[in-house]
């Protein structure tokens, strides 16, 4: 090729990838070493409130829609915290305590919540037994969906019926109240296998042109039989088949954090057993709402189901931690 031709051919590539930049964000691949750690390394906190006594540190300047963000409550005198109950969205957060570092906690917010700023109650207890309350604001954005339309098979065209869903959401939520309050996992998050992004978290799905839905997690384009590992250190809640998300595996991993796995075409785990991080939970398969093998992985945060990749890729602290368990 002569030196003209190749460089308008090289400057025409140029153009192609910068102007199909979103489509290749969307679509990139993850790390080879998959059982390296997701996590981002620690970002500068924003003081939301300090005086004499306690200083509260956001990890984020606001949270958008169906992401997660992490708080952290410190004591600036002699005297040590004993426990820190938050009241946000209508939930009372549980915060888990990390040596040295005062207490920590998850603001999970819905894909469906209002964007605007929102009242957060901090009640925070000494050790010798003084109570504070603080008030600080917290704001949440819009999160940035997409639509997608998609086919399902004839033969399970049956499951885009609105109530099949609701009933499965409705078995999973008695699941999820019912979780270990002590956190499991002791370290970062890692992803539960390769392979290529393709359906993200929260868009706005019509099935066959006319049942509408919204993700809750992320769709990974994978082989048939690639094994999927579980994030993080937990206990199996669930491991078995449900309509829409076929042969599943959630996995508890204490303190309100679960993270789930469907459409598996073979399932590795029991219902009570503890998994180590990076332990092999199944294997990818088209099982339940699917029109193709593929892996659906989502995460579930106080009850919310939040974008499972912006959650693993949060900077979170790494010491062993003990949880302050909130029972009210």
């Amino acid at each position: 090729m002569k030196p003209k031709h190749l460089l308008i051919t090289t400057l025409l590539l140029l153009v192609l990838l910068v102007t199909s930049g979103v489509a290749f964000a969307q679509d990139d691949w993850l790390p080879p070493d998959v059982a390296g750690a997701a996590t981002q390394s620690r970002p500068r906190p924003i003081t939301a409130f300090s005086d004499e006594e306690i200083i509260i540190d956001y990890y984020f300047d606001r949270v958008p829609q169906g992401q997660t963000g992490l708080v952290q409550v410190q004591t600036l005198d002699e005297r040590a915290l004993a426990q820190v109950q938050v009241v946000a969205f209508g939930r009372t957060v549980s915060f888990f305590a990390v040596d040295g570092e005062g207490f920590y906690g998850l603001f999970a917010v819905n894909m469906e919540q209002a964007p605007r700023d929102y009242p957060i109650t901090f009640e925070v207890t000494f050790e010798d037994g003084e109570q504070r309350t603080v008030e600080t604001m917290l704001k949440v954005s819009l999160g940035q969906f997409i639509r997608q339309d998609v086919f399902i098979p004839e033969d399970r065209l049956y499951l885009v019926d609105p109530v099949i869903e609701r009933n499965e959401f409705a078995r999973l939520g008695s699941i999820l109240a019912n979780g270990i309050p002590d956190p499991l996992w002791r370290g970062p998050w890692i992803y539960p296998t390769q392979g290529r992004r393709a359906s993200p978290y929260g868009i706005f799905r019509t099935f066959n042109e006319s049942v509408p839905a919204r993700h809750t997690g992320w769709d990974m384009s994978v082989p048939l039989g690639t094994p999927i590992q579980t994030m993080g250190a937990g206990q199996v809640a669930f491991a078995g088949q449900l309509d829409i998300r076929g042969n599943y595996v959630l996995i508890d991993h204490g303190g309100g954090i679960f993270s789930g796995y469907a459409h598996m075409s073979q399932i590795h785990v029991t219902r009570g057993q503890r998994v180590s991080q990076g332990q092999i939970v199944g294997t990818v398969g088209s099982t339940g709402r699917s029109s193709g093998p593929h892996m659906h992985w989502e995460v579930i945060v106080n009850g919310q189901w939040v974008d499972s990749y912006q959650f693993a890729e949060m900077w979170m602290p790494t010491t062993d931690i003990e949880l302050v368990h909130n029972d009210g």
